[in-house]
């Protein structure tokens, strides 16, 4: 009986000591500096598994991943992201993985102003009540 329960818990607690650890350091790829506060997050097969921030020294660690491949992307505002493809987490090891990034053009954005007043002056009706979809119309 005591050793079941041993057994038992060994079988709970050894897939925790079986996951992996993706840790790494982010820079600018023309100056080499550490890209501080920059965004490393975990893809694997399309969807977010899970995200970090660099250090102050451009450090990052995403620890608890399961066994498998994965993609990891670091970005940062100014910058273009830059994203690694098939990184192979093994069980219960350290994958090092730097990352480097450049600067790059902001994507665009298009400014929208309202067409119609939201408050007419010379209207003569009072206590008009809008609805968030009439509301949301006006900026259109």
């Amino acid at each position: 009986m005591k050793y079941t329960i041993i057994i038992f818990l060994l079988t709970l607690i050894s897939p925790v000591f079986a996951q992996s650890t993706i840790k790494g350091k982010v820079t600018d790829a023309k100056t080499g500096e550490p890209i501080l506060f920059g965004t490393v997050v975990v893809y694997q097969d399309g969807e977010l598994i899970r995200g970090t921030e660099t250090d102050f020294d451009g450090n990052y660690q995403i620890d608890s991943l399961a066994t498998g491949m994965y993609d990891i992307e670091a970005a940062y505002t100014g910058y273009t992201a830059s994203r690694i493809t098939g990184v192979l987490a093994k069980e219960a090891e350290v994958v090092t993985l730097d990352i480097t990034i450049q600067e790059g053009l902001l994507p665009s954005c298009v400014v929208k102003s309202i067409n119609i007043p939201i408050i007419e002056q010379d209207a003569f009706q009072s206590g008009q009540i809008y609805n968030k979809d009439q509301i949301r119309r006006f900026g259109n």
